[in-house]
């Protein structure tokens, strides 16, 4: 296996055993089934590539997907597969910017991160399509790549109960995201489990996010 490159899973008990040493030695992740080298996933732009080329251009990285791009945690379902939605078809109203009038990233090219793959190719990594309407406002673009807003990403894991979704918030505001962001697009957002979610966001302690927000990172 060569660890410094994007390789997708083997039926050979060999390279099964080797990726698994070299799963426990920290120096591979597994995204969507797919082998990736820890080198490779150091920063935003690096992570929004692979994502990029294991996805398509054709859907939006969402869930824990977009926020191992944001942050660089890895939760266990990103092995499994990559959560990911449709791009909405509607077009975008006059005050709802598409993802391509947002500022972009574009990664740095070579570093063993293979180019995105062209639009209408079919996803290399296993998906878990998620089925809650996607508003072009809740969409961002880094370089090549789309995914969730962050306040939409940790939106979408409050509101899908995922594991450790309140951590994953104060993550995503060291990060950068601003709470007061969060709880606006929360009171908009008209999508399933969303009632439930802003009664949430209310309870939250005002110092356990005051704590977040002052050991917030460059994001």
């Amino acid at each position: 296996m060569n660890m410094f490159a994007l390789e997708p899973a083997s039926e050979n008990l060999p390279q099964i055993n080797e990726r698994a040493a070299l799963i426990s030695a920290g120096l591979i992740v597994v995204l969507g089934g797919w082998s990736c080298a820890v080198d490779l996933t150091t920063t935003v732009a690096a992570r929004a590539r692979i994502i990029g080329f294991l996805i398509g251009p054709d859907l939006v990285a969402c869930g824990h997907t977009a926020l191992w791009i944001y942050t660089g945690i890895y939760t266990p379902d990103l092995g499994v597969a990559l959560a990911v939605a449709k791009v909405p078809r509607q077009p975008a109203s006059k005050d709802e910017p598409t993802a391509g009038d947002k500022p972009a990233i574009r990664p740095p090219s070579g570093a063993g991160i293979p180019d995105i793959p062209r639009a209408d190719t079919v996803p290399r990594a296993e998906i878990l399509l998620q089925r809650s309407r996607m508003h072009h406002r809740d969409i961002h673009q880094l370089g090549f790549t789309r995914l969730t807003s962050p306040e939409r990403t940790a939106l979408d894991l409050i509101r899908l109960e995922q594991p450790n979704s309140l951590g994953h918030l104060h993550a995503l505001i060291r990060h950068g995201l601003t709470y007061s962001d969060v709880l606006g697009r929360a009171r908009n957002l008209h999508v399933s489990g969303m009632r439930k979610t802003r009664t949430l966001l209310k309870e939250l302690f005002p110092e356990s996010i005051k704590r977040a927000e002052q050991m917030r990172l460059p994001y």
